[in-house]
C-alpha cells in the first residue's frame, strides 16, 4: 500500500476538495493522510516531520502554502500545487512573517540532483493570487512542471485529469513492485488534454 501525505493550504484544513478526491480516487491502492495543520510554521514543519516518519510516507502533495512546506521536505518524493514560496509577502499580515522570512532564506539550499528529479510542480496560468513558476523552473526542473489552465484552488476536472495521472506516472515509474496493481487502477485514457494544461519542456 501506497501512502501519500497532502498538506493543505493556508486557511483550509484536512477536508479539503483536493484531499477529499484524492483519497476517493486512490482508495484501492493508497492511502492518502490528510490532516489539518496550522500555528506557529516551526512547530507545522516538525508536525509534519513526525508525521512522514510515523506513516511512512512515499509521496508528498501540498497546495499553496502546503507547497512550501513540502518543499523544505527533502529526500521525499512530492508534488507542489501553485506553491506560495515567499510567504513573508503573501502572508505579510501573520504573525508569523518574521519566522517565514528566516525559512525561506533556507528554502533553496539543499537543493540537488536527486532532490530535483523527485520535485513536480503543478501551475496554473489564471492563479489569481500569486505564479512561482519561474522561480520553481530555477531551481527545479522545468520538464518536471505542468501549467494548467485552472485558478490558484484548482478544480475537480484537473485533479482527476492532471493531479492523479502525474501521481500514477511517479508511483509506476520509482515503485516497479506496484506496476501490476497500477495497471489495474482506472485512469484518463488522455492523460493531460491539450485544453488543460503544458508541459515543461
Amino acid at each position: 500500500m501506497i501512502n501519500i501525505l497532502y498538506i493543505h493550504g493556508y486557511n483550509s484544513n484536512s477536508e479539503s476538495e483536493t484531499a477529499r478526491v484524492l483519497a476517493s480516487e486512490l482508495g484501492s491502492y493508497a492511502t492518502v493522510y490528510h490532516p489539518t495543520f496550522e500555528g506557529d510554521p516551526y512547530n507545522i514543519e516538525k508536525q509534519i516531520n513526525e508525521y512522514i516518519k510515523a506513516h511512512h510516507i512515499n509521496l508528498i502533495v501540498a497546495s499553496s502554502l502546503g507547497g512550501f512546506f513540502a518543499l523544505r521536505m527533502n529526500s521525499y518524493f512530492k508534488i507542489v500545487i501553485n506553491p506560495c514560496m515567499e510567504p513573508h509577502k503573501c502572508l505579510n499580515q501573520s504573525p508569523f512573517v518574521d519566522k517565514y522570512k528566516e525559512m525561506e532564506k533556507m528554502l533553496f539550499t539543499l537543493v540537488d540532483c536527486e532532490e530535483r528529479a523527485s520535485t513536480y510542480g503543478i501551475f496554473s496560468r489564471a492563479d489569481e493570487l500569486f505564479s512561482y513558476y519561474d522561480v520553481f523552473c530555477k531551481h527545479y526542473m522545468k520538464q518536471h512542471t505542468i501549467q494548467i489552465n485552472d485558478r490558484h484552488q484548482i478544480s475537480a476536472r484537473s485533479i482527476k485529469n492532471v493531479l492523479l495521472p502525474l501521481i500514477h506516472q511517479i508511483f509506476e515509474v520509482n515503485f516497479p513492485i506496484l506496476k501490476k496493481q497500477l495497471e489495474c487502477t482506472p485512469f484518463p485514457a488522455n492523460l493531460y488534454g491539450e485544453e488543460d494544461l503544458e508541459q515543461g519542456v
